[in-house]
């Protein structure tokens, strides 16, 4: 042992450090934070690009439900938004969520509070609705009684 064992652990912090610098640059770059000097002190700030990929990620990283409930997604994009509508579908597919129609979105995933933020933040906020249900098992009887 060359160093010792105060020598690696010198090493590994600094490759630590070097590996958090690359992450906080790599950051940088891609716009998702603002990083300001004042004072002497480093001041790390999240963008609106940098907030909207928390929350996708938020969304991603859903938990399960551990009831019988789920996440219902519906929307309603016009034609005009062609593009978005598919970037929509894109994105609840890569989330977890299953189409029951075009435009009926559901999942087991706890995403709705994360997915509320994040699509309050785009120009899509006024077509979705975002819902939280459980489904009804047992509908074969009605309020007069069972089916014929």
């Amino acid at each position: 042992m060359k160093y010792g064992m105060s020598g690696i652990r010198e090493m590994r912090k600094a490759q630590e450090r070097k590996w958090e610098r690359g992450i906080i640059n790599r950051l940088k770059q891609k716009e998702l934070i603002e990083i300001e000097k004042r004072a002497g002190e480093v001041f790390v700030a999240l963008t609106q690009e940098g907030a909207k990929e928390y929350l996708r990620q938020k969304v991603f990283a859903a938990d399960l439900y551990e009831d019988d409930h789920e996440c219902l997604v519906v929307f309603d994009v016009p034609e005009s938004k062609r593009k978005v509508r598919k970037m929509l579908r894109e994105f609840l597919s890569d989330a977890g969520f299953i189409p029951i129609q075009k435009s009926v979105w559901i999942s087991k995933f706890m995403a709705g509070e994360a997915l509320g933020r994040l699509f309050s933040t785009t120009e899509t906020r006024h077509w979705i609705r975002i819902y939280e249900v459980r489904e009804l098992r047992d509908c074969t009887e009605g309020p007069i009684g069972p089916s014929v």
